[in-house]
């Protein structure tokens, strides 16, 4: 007589799943980041109040640096076809209102958790201490510091929002998703209806 060993449902449940994960994340890990490429540029703030940073998908550091009259920009680009890695870049203006702006090709899909189509550009700044920020993004974590000007995100579709050491006033006036917090914010602090 033959006997067959039987294992419960949610445990088989359970093996399968992390035998998926497992295979998922070896495969993600290997194509992360297929092509990527660093920039590293200045750009002379000294005869501006502000500066609008318009980021993209990807995350975004400010740092705010005594004494100083430009911004040291610091940019990671990630893409899933080198023609979109070439097309991903950060575009610069200066003037009263200084600008700096990501500008990533369209990757029809978008990102895909199975390795598809995907273009992100990670961005580091550190700016005159004293200037005000302007901030719109599209995807990705925003973390400001030690900015004596007022730190305003008009626009962040996704991603975590953190602002420390801030002088002035922190605002975000739309928020799709993800959390915000801030510490040491002299100035007002105003957050969308919800949060």
């Amino acid at each position: 007589m033959t006997q067959f060993f039987r294992i419960p449902t949610r445990l088989l449940a359970f093996l399968t799943a992390s035998v998926l994960l497992w295979m998922l994340a070896g495969n993600s890990a290997a194509d992360w980041c297929k092509y990527e490429k660093d920039t590293n540029l200045t750009l002379d703030l000294s005869d501006s109040d502000s500066l609008e940073i318009l980021a993209a998908a990807g995350d975004l550091t400010v740092t705010g640096v005594a004494g100083s009259e430009e911004a040291v920009i610091y940019a990671k680009a990630c893409a899933s076809k080198e023609s979109w890695l070439a097309a991903s870049e950060v575009l610069t203006s200066t003037g009263e209102q200084a600008t700096i702006k990501v500008k990533l090709p369209d990757t029809d899909s978008g990102f895909s958790l199975f390795g598809g189509n995907y273009a992100w550009l990670d961005l580091q700044l550190d700016v005159p201490q004293h200037l005000a920020l302007e901030i719109m993004d599209s995807s990705g974590d925003i973390y400001g510091t030690r900015v004596d000007g007022d730190f305003v995100v008009e626009r962040d579709s996704s991603g975590d929002i953190r602002a420390k050491n801030i002088g002035g006033d922190f605002r975000v006036l739309k928020d799709g998703s993800g959390g915000i917090r801030s510490t040491d914010v002299r100035g007002v602090t105003q957050l969308p209806t919800g949060k």
